[in-house]
């Protein structure tokens, strides 16, 4: 009964809510899947709650906000000719017009609730516009924001990143670092002025962090029909020879035509505007990939959910149809083989342990040659900028150059032990899944029952942030006080001296950020095995327990009076037609 449904064009939201729905009241006539139950109430609500997120990038002015506010149909995304702040929004389907702040240290987060899209815009711009919160002195880390717009109904989060180019390479970094999260960019660029080798070199770097990328040129109103359709091409076959993008997807907009249009209800404007267009295809996209692959794997989960419904039905139908000495000792044999399993369980452990241990042991030494690499590099690039002649802030420009460089590396590091810590826990839950499947081929065995395969270990994703994590880096730095002894040699020893303070000092630094960024990276990966171990525990368990329970339920009925035990034996197999039933339509 392995199912290829999946495979085939039909699988959408709607044919797996069905399945849903039909298998539902029958879980509900056994007693033994109240458990299974809970798990696919969770299964519908992961169907309904699927998010697409799509990143809004490019360089500072090309019109992000404005190209948000035209998707949503009004302005509430402040803008202005100043540069807003380095802070992120995220823009998310609500019934009501909300906005809500989140602090970086510590502070409650805020809210505001309201149906006027001026008030909201201006309780925003109040954080995020560097007018009225210059360089962030608010500390926000992100913004999120509820609006009812039609685009954002069927899952999609817009999220609203800091340009590059008006803002710190440390701000670039943070980007970078969060767009792996992310499951599309749509890159904004606009005819003044045309794409620059700065967003050429951020584009270069999105590429390889993001699967899917489509392009906008915004403000298309300020030119000719003529100088747009030149502009386009211009920027395409840029796309194509700097950026190496085969066919570039690219939508003519003009936001300030799309707000009209909305206000004034006119489809023909809309469509004039681009943004029918743009529309269209994002709604299309979102269906046609990001929810069609959710609703694949939900039907899969759906469907092993029911083969193990249906086995624990058949393993309660057989032992309560044999003798009652054949089934004493079946169980025997099933709670002493159930024994084996554990010591297996226990040497899966100990392999871990192994695993885990090494990958602490490869972090040590990683962290390691980063201190080294870090101080070499941070003082040549410090000391290529500054001499001790020069009057400068050396904190602020050290600050930079930290903070810059350490994002970088945490990005660099994570991924690569990311990638490290997924391949090691691949070959753990295969083995994981080899010894529960490995369980109820013994059960079926045991019971001479059909056995019927299934995947009921789910499959174990490592959990990522779904918001901006901004890291506050270790810039705290004072300029060495000349000592009293000093004053009576020559300039060229003093300046040696305070040198090689200096230097002490970024050494200083360097060691606390490298170990701030290993501890982090350290519990990160840490929590990852420990999840990983209370998943394969709980979910050994739970099939060891569901076999058992299925066989002790029919053992406790055998002692009931012939009758009583007839009846439930019916419902049973009624019960179980049921689900072969299901089973059948669904299996392709």
């Amino acid at each position: 009964m392995n199912s290829s449904y999946s495979e085939q064009a039909g699988i959408d939201a709607e044919k797996v809510q069905s399945v849903i729905r039909e298998a539902k009241p029958i879980l509900q006539s056994s007693a033994q899947a109240e458990d299974l139950l809970i798990r696919l109430a969770s299964l519908e609500e992961r169907l309904f709650e699927g998010r697409f997120h799509l990143a809004a990038l490019g360089q500072t002015k090309r019109g992000k906000s404005s190209l948000l506010n035209a998707l949503l149909g009004e302005k509430i995304l402040p803008t202005s000719v100043i540069p807003l702040t380095a802070i992120p929004t995220f823009i998310s389907w609500g019934a009501e017009l909300k906005a809500r702040i989140t602090f970086k240290n510590g502070t409650s987060p805020k809210e505001l609730i309201s149906q006027d899209s001026t008030e909201i815009r201006e309780y925003l711009a109040g954080f995020i516009s560097e007018e009225l919160n210059p360089e962030n002195r608010l500390q926000v880390e992100f913004v999120e924001l509820s609006h009812p717009a039609t685009i954002l109904k069927s899952g999609l989060v817009l999220i609203d990143t800091p340009g590059i180019g008006s803002t710190f390479q440390h701000n670039t970094e943070v980007t970078l670092n969060f767009l792996p999260q992310c499951d599309a960019g749509l890159f904004v660029f606009s005819p003044d002025p045309p794409i620059t080798d700065v967003e050429l070199a951020f584009l270069k770097e999105v590429r390889v962090k993001v699967n899917s990328l489509f392009f906008v040129f915004n403000k298309a109103d300020y030119l000719t029909e003529d100088d747009l359709e030149k502009s386009i091409s211009f920027l395409k076959k840029t796309l194509e020879e700097k950026a190496d993008i085969k066919n570039p997807l690219i939508f003519p907009t003009s936001s300030t035509r799309a707000l009209k249009a909305r206000k004034a209800n006119s489809d023909s404007e809309w469509e004039q505007s681009g943004f029918k267009a743009l529309d269209e295809y994002l709604t299309q996209f979102l269906a046609g990939n990001k929810q069609k692959a959710l609703s694949e794997a939900i039907f899969r989960k759906t469907q092993s959910l029911l083969r193990e419904a249906l086995m624990r039905l058949d393993l309660s139908i057989a032992s309560m149809k044999m003798p009652i000495e054949i089934l004493e000792e079946k169980r025997e044999r099933l709670k002493n083989r159930l024994k084996e399993v554990q010591a297996q369980r226990q040497i899966q452990q100990d392999l871990m342990d192994g695993d885990q241990r090494r990958f602490l042991e490869n972090l040590e030494m990683r962290a390691n040659e980063l201190r080294e690499r870090a101080n070499n590099l941070i003082k040549k690039s410090f000391w290529e900028k500054h001499s001790l002649n020069e009057k400068l802030d050396f904190e602020k420009e050290l600050s930079e150059i930290i903070s810059a460089w350490f994002e970088h590396e945490f990005g660099v590091l994570s991924r690569e032990l990311e990638q490290q810590v997924k391949a090691l826990l691949k070959a753990h839950q295969k083995r994981a899944e080899d010894l529960i499947e490995e369980v109820r081929k013994d059960a079926a065995e045991i019971f001479e029952i059909p056995f019927i395969q299934g995947k009921i270990f789910d499959s174990f994703e490592l959990e990522r942030n779904p918001h901006w994590v901004t890291h506050q880096w270790d810039t705290s730095f004072g300029m060495p006080p000349v000592e009293w002894l000093e004053v009576f040699l020559p300039s060229a020893w003093r300046k040696r001296r305070l040198q090689k303070r200096i230097n002490r000092q970024i050494e200083e630094l360097v060691s606390r950020n490298v170990e701030n960024l290993r501890w982090s990276t350290l519990q990160i990966f840490q929590d990852s095995f420990r999840r990983f171990r209370e998943k394969f525990d709980q979910q050994l368990a739970q099939t060891s327990d569901s076999i058992q329970s299925a066989i002790e339920v029919a053992y406790k009925k055998r002692q009931e009076q012939a009758e009583s035990v007839a009846e439930q034996l019916a419902l049973w197999e009624d019960t179980a037609m049921q689900l072969r039933k299901i089973l059948d339509a669904n299996s392709g």
